[in-house]
């Protein structure tokens, strides 16, 4: 085989060494230049550390009740939910806290929050019907006290003294029966 026409003069011919012709060529596969391993694992673990970071966890604080025995009553708890909803209720039923909460107005679990919060804006709809804030209207109790006077030659309208339904003046006794 030697003596074949295509492999004559390869085996000599150094232009077409097929070694040399991977390193002259520029590879687009960034994995082609990866050569130190232990140094690419340590930044890939670097950078899969910063990814899997957690914000640290918010201490929560416990409302602060006073317990005047070593349990918690129902009342206390009622307590601690009334706070909690006044922190998650809206600016304007935080305003009108009080009020509200003078607005008698049942069906709601007083140890839930969320529950009581639902209540007192049932009860801000109440208080605005009860107290509507429109345009004041002018005062006409100055309209009603004066009186007509007439004009021209008419006569002036007698005042007519109305008596009660079903008022009569009292009877002699003689008058009773009769």
């Amino acid at each position: 085989m030697q003596n074949d026409d295509n492999s004559r003069g390869q085996e000599n011919n150094p232009e077409l060494d097929t070694n040399d012709f991977e390193s002259k060529v520029p590879s687009s596969d960034p994995i082609d230049e990866i050569y130190d391993i232990d140094e690419l694992r340590g930044e890939a673990k670097k950078f899969r550390a910063i990814a899997n970071r957690k914000a640290e966890p918010k201490e929560v604080k416990a409302p602060e009740v006073e317990v005047k025995g070593e349990y918690i009553t129902k009342a206390d708890m009622a307590k601690i939910a009334i706070r909690e909803a006044k922190e998650q209720a809206p600016s304007e039923v935080q305003e009108l806290w009080d009020d509200l909460f003078n607005i008698p107005l049942a069906g709601y679990d007083p140890l839930d929050a969320k529950s009581i919060v639902s209540n007192m804006q049932d009860r801000l709809a109440i208080y605005k019907t009860r107290n509507p804030k429109g345009e004041e209207k002018p005062d006409t109790s100055v309209l009603t006290e004066t009186k007509a006077t007439p004009t021209g030659t008419a006569p002036a309208p007698k005042a007519e003294v109305k008596e009660p339904k079903n008022f009569k003046l009292p009877k002699k006794p003689d008058e009773w029966y009769k």
